[in-house]
């Protein structure tokens, strides 16, 4: 019986995506959940690192009146330039780029975890979470496997 179960949507493209959230007047609004430009990690309204999007400042995301689901792109940008704490205008001198722009935008496929331990959640995240440590000493490990040619 396995202590924890990942099930997660395919990893086959770059997904743009928005959070909706309906508030106390029956109005849905849609927003992203702000991001460092510099280490992608989640911030919350002063700059500070959060773990959880839930926890992240929230970035409104304007869209296009009368064309459901189309972005408007001028009042959305106008937003992440007025942003705080994320390393994007006028953190970044006025300069909003696409760069920019894409990785505030950019979701993950959505996962659900299944596991036996509710006390232990850091084995739980942890088995999706990249870390350099755990990339070089793979490839060491996978590397000393090889055998040396003669």
């Amino acid at each position: 019986m396995p202590d924890v179960v990942h099930i997660e949507e395919p990893r086959q493209g770059v997904q743009f995506g928005v959070k909706l959230e309906n508030d106390a007047g029956g109005t849905t609004q849609a927003f992203v959940a702000a991001r460092d430009v510099k280490t992608a990690g989640y911030v919350d309204e002063n700059g500070n690192a959060v773990e959880l999007s839930r926890d992240a400042a929230k970035i409104p995301v304007s869209f296009r009146p009368g064309t459901a689901g189309v972005v408007d792109m001028t009042s959305t940008a106008s937003a992440f330039s007025q942003a705080t704490g994320t390393g994007m205008a006028p953190d970044n001198g006025g300069r909003l780029d696409g760069a920019t722009f894409a990785l505030q935008m950019l979701r993950f496929p959505y996962r659900q975890v299944f596991a036996q331990s509710e006390t232990n959640t850091i084995a739980q995240m942890d088995a999706f979470t990249p870390s350099l440590a755990g990339i070089a000493e793979q490839y060491s490990d996978a590397l000393q496997a090889i055998p040396e040619e003669d």
